[in-house]
Parts: C-alpha cells; sequence; structure tokens
C-alpha cells in the first residue's frame, strides 16, 4: 500500500466521522416564540390543532374537544443541551377540558432566562416550563442545520490532492 493511499484512507475515515456530528450548528441568537393564539387553528378531519408559524413546525399530536382556543398559558422543554419545546393553549370556559399542547417539530437550545427577560426556570431533571400568557415570554432558539452542499467526500478529498507527484521530485537530483 503506498503512502499516498494511506494518507487517502487516514483523510477519508477521519472526515467520515467528523462529518457524522457536523450536521447542525449553533444559532443561540436565532429566537422564536410558540404561535400567538391567532394563528392556530384545528385540521376538522383530525381534531389536532396545527399551526403554520416558522414553516408549519407546530402540530399537536393529540385530538381535542376544543372548538376554540382562547390563550397562551406557557411552554414546556425537556431535553439537556438540546431538546424539544411545547407550547400550552386553553379553551375558553372549558376549565374541565384538555389543555391544546402544540409540539415544535424540531430540535432546539436549552431555553435560558436571559438576565431576567424571558420567565424560563431554571432545568430541573431534564424539564423547564415558562409560565406565562404571552408567546415572548417564552422564546427559544432553534436547532439550525448547516447548508449541504452537492459535493461528495471524494469531491473535497479531490482538492487535497498534491498536484504534482512527491516521489518524482525526491528522485530528481
Amino acid at each position: 500500500m503506498s503512502l499516498q493511499h494511506s494518507l487517502f484512507t487516514i483523510v477519508l475515515a477521519s472526515s467520515v466521522a467528523s462529518s457524522a456530528f457536523a450536521n447542525s450548528a449553533s444559532h443561540p441568537d436565532v429566537r422564536i416564540n410558540c404561535p400567538n393564539v391567532s394563528a392556530l387553528y384545528r385540521n376538522k378531519s383530525t381534531n389536532r390543532w396545527e399551526s403554520n408559524s416558522y414553516h408549519g413546525y407546530w402540530k399537536s399530536y393529540s385530538a381535542s374537544f376544543l372548538p376554540r382556543v382562547s390563550r397562551f398559558t406557557g411552554a414546556q422543554y425537556i431535553g439537556n443541551t438540546e431538546g424539544n419545546i411545547s407550547c400550552v393553549y386553553v379553551g375558553s370556559g372549558a376549565s374541565s377540558a384538555f389543555p391544546v399542547i402544540l409540539h415544535f417539530g424540531t430540535l432546539v437550545h436549552e431555553p435560558k432566562s436571559d438576565h431576567g427577560l424571558l420567565k424560563w426556570q431554571p432545568l430541573k431533571s431534564g424539564w423547564a416550563n415558562c409560565i406565562s400568557t404571552s408567546p415572548s415570554d417564552c422564546a427559544f432558539a432553534p436547532l439550525m442545520k448547516k447548508k449541504e452542499t452537492k459535493k461528495t467526500i471524494y469531491d473535497s478529498l479531490e482538492t487535497m490532492k498534491p498536484t504534482h507527484d512527491l516521489a518524482n521530485e525526491a528522485i530528481k537530483f
């Protein structure tokens, strides 16, 4: 096995290993909120609540008997440094009805209170709550995916190849 082939194999193995962990980028500055009550609608065929806010990532997984959602009551985070967000809404005059819980369809960073500007409670046993009637008090940062390129790993390795043969250079006197 030649030295050039060995180096190619090592570079290929390390590139594949590092790319497996580099599929998401950290953008904690980008903050979004739970949808406003006015942005919610109930799918009549499934009786599940949804929102088109933020590319339609918001959906409830349980059917609901509430004919109308009247207010936001808070959000809940489940995870450690990365996890999931759920937003909680209730209907008017239906104190005995189950709340509507919308789930955000992608991972998020652990929300922080940011010097009292947000109402996130500290993380305890993988859970954090934000109790508020305003969705802006419960802002969070989604985990953004890095933009994928059309290049394959072989295209990337091709650019690392030496432009001339190093073995022939060493023989010349």
